[in-house]
């Protein structure tokens, strides 16, 4: 009888353990969005941890609810000091399992567990191995089975002049998002930074309707129409200025040449511009991109201002691009004319950006809020207004007629355009932030050793096997300064705030205080922002009026990445600056009056004066 007890509990052993394996015989998969996390010292990072559940399984949400079973537990171990740590979990899904008389929440599927801390202020060094250990219960076909598991992932600390550069704003918003949950970490100087990414989430809530002086776009035929008209006047505009010197070269150049080659440069340089404006519209429709936005990042300034003082070193001819074999069969010229022609054109626009004129910001506003065909259709409009001037004096090439034949005096022509793209250089570093602006003067030493080394033994005129030498130098000193003045030397930002800095607490505070909220949208890389503020805002009559206990002037800078600024001028529906917004206190809070582009002192006087209806008269 003992014996067929034993073989009777070795079978009941065996089959629990064959129907264990056969239940659990898929495996749960653990895995953070990234292994490496980007963090800032001082300032709130989020990221999110995913369970895959095998299909016919779940596991317990967090809470649980009333009925048996475990909580799904996440618990980082972070190896530095943190002001503040917090973990979310996303809802679970009501379940009453057979049996039971009370109901559990669950997980099943895909979940998404998020993690926000803020890394202590005085942090040092370049990252830590940090690791998460998971901790659940899996059920599934009448049985449950305890997982535990670890997942590494390394956290990298930059250095706060690349805060423009990476951003966790989105997974910031998704764990925003999630039920609030119990800080394990919270100090009470990190109570500023968690509510500072909490109010960005509280204006994503706001749907404004702003009261604009200009009459709205009633279909995409007028849009198009007007963005025409705005991207023939961009051309006008002080801020385009610079891009002049690049247009008027390349006119006087084509002068007094075939018709054919004159239309041919024309149209290479116009289609410049539409592919440009391509590029943007791309931008805007598929990645949300403002005008002008590019701008913000670093690099993009960075290439740009090298890019145009190469291109001034050309006009000094400290260098000549030499065209390829093939090329050079087909063209004889000093330059390959055609390509540089187009180049000009993507230069041109892409210089132009930072802009806006009269009816470009009410245009881009339509169309920020269009199906990507439309935006497409409103800024392929905008580049054929841009292109219009020039496609139109090549098409009738009577019209340089006054302009005297080629000689000496175009060599002196084209260095003085030469001062004009140094002017650009200048323009464009000094629209950089103070963050890397040294690193970029620096650079460009580098970038003129690179080309004179480049024109003095790299020329046409040299063996094949000092120009192979000379283009390999060119590369290599190009990447080793680059390199050198970013990566190896870096200066400390200063930020200096003369003016109140624009934030939604004191936004919805003076809503109920009965105050009226005056913001400007500027960036140091907008001229027009810095027009309208020395013209306008700054008027003897206007500051009165800012000044006033009643009004509350806020600017929001975004020169760099500015979310909380960056959601409320979306909000308003504005896709450009500059942008002034003048909101009234109380049941008008909703309806604020927008000034776009370049307004004038009248337009910004009717504005208060319609936000000084709502101010409820009893003081403040």
């Amino acid at each position: 009888m003992t014996m067929y007890k034993r073989i009777y509990g070795f079978f009941v052993f065996f089959a629990i353990l064959f129907y264990s394996l056969l239940a659990f015989g898929e495996d749960i998969a653990i895995y953070p969005d990234s292994s490496e996390i980007k963090a800032f010292p001082g300032k709130a990072t989020a990221f999110f941890v995913n369970i895959i559940i095998p299909d016919g399984y779940y596991i317990y949400a967090n809470p649980k609810g009333p009925g048996i079973g475990a909580p799904t537990e996440l618990v980082p171990f972070l190896p530095f000091k943190t002001e503040y740590l917090e973990i979310r979990y996303p809802e679970g899904k009501e379940y009453l399992s057979p049996g039971d008389t009370d109901h559990v929440y669950i997980y099943k599927r895909n979940v998404r567990i998020g993690v926000a801390f803020i890394p202590s202020k005085d942090l040092k060094g370049t990252g830590k191995v940090a690791k998460v250990h998971f901790k659940a219960l899996m059920c599934g076909y009448g049985a449950c089975l305890p997982i535990e598991k670890d997942v590494a992932l390394s956290v990298n600390f930059l250095p706060k002049s690349m805060e423009s550069e990476f951003s966790s704003k989105e997974a910031l918003d998704e764990f925003l998002s999630l039920r609030e949950g119990v800080p394990v970490i919270s100090k009470p100087e990190s109570k500023k930074i968690v509510e500072k990414e909490t109010n960005i989430a509280k204006l994503r809530e706001f749907k404004f309707q702003p009261v604009c002086p200009e009459r709205g776009i009633r279909g995409l035929i007028e849009a198009i129409l007007l963005g025409i008209i705005a991207g023939f006047i961009l051309n006008f505009m002080p801020c385009v200025l610079p891009v002049v010197s690049l247009k008027i070269l390349a006119f006087v150049e084509n002068a007094h040449k075939s018709r054919k080659k004159i239309f041919m440069q024309g149209l290479l340089f116009s289609s410049g511009i539409i592919v440009s404006f391509l590029g943007l519209a791309s931008l805007a429709a598929f990645w949300g991109y403002k005008w002008g936005e590019l701008f913000q990042n670093k690099y993009f300034i960075v290439f740009m201002t090298a890019f145009v003082f190469a291109l001034a070193l050309s006009l000094f001819n400290v260098y000549i691009i030499n065209a390829p074999s093939f090329a050079g069969k087909l063209f004889s010229q000093k330059r390959n004319i055609y390509p540089d022609a187009f180049v000009k054109g993507v230069i041109a626009t892409l210089l132009a950006t930072p802009c806006s004129g009269p009816l470009l910001g009410g245009t881009l506003a339509w169309a920020s809020q269009r199906p990507p065909l439309e935006i497409f259709a409103v800024f392929i409009a905008i580049g054929f207004g841009m292109a219009l001037p020039y496609v139109f004096l090549t098409a009738y090439p009577t019209l340089t007629r006054y302009i005297p034949k080629p000689g000496q005096w175009t060599v002196v022509f084209e260095e003085i355009m030469g001062f004009f793209l140094m002017l650009t250089s200048v323009y464009l570093i000094w629209i950089a932030d103070n963050s890397f602006r040294m690193n970029l003067i620096l650079f460009l030493f580098f970038v003129a050793l690179a080309f004179w080394q480049y024109g003095k033994f790299g020329g046409i005129d040299k063996s094949r096997r000092a120009r192979v030498i000379s283009e390999i130098l060119l590369i290599l000193i190009l990447a080793g300064g680059f390199f050198v003045s970013f990566k190896i030397i870096g200066v400390k930002k200063e930020l200096v705030l003369e003016k109140t800095p624009f934030s939604t607490e004191r936004l919805l505070s003076n809503k109920d205080k009965g105050i009226i909220s005056v913001v400007s949208f500027t960036a140091d890389w907008c001229p027009n922002c810095k027009f309208v503020e020395k013209t306008v805002l700054q008027d003897e009559r206007i500051a009165r009026l800012l000044s006033m206990p009643e009004v509350d002037f806020m600017i929001a800078d975004i020169t760099l990445y500015n979310p909380e600024a960056d959601v409320l001028l979306k909000s308003f529906g504005a896709n450009s600056i500059p942008f002034l917004a003048i909101i009234p206190p109380g049941s008008a809070f909703l309806k604020p009056a927008c000034l776009r582009d370049i307004y004038s002192k009248t337009s910004v006087i009717e504005a208060i004066e319609y936000a000084e209806k709502f101010v409820k008269k009893k003081g403040r």
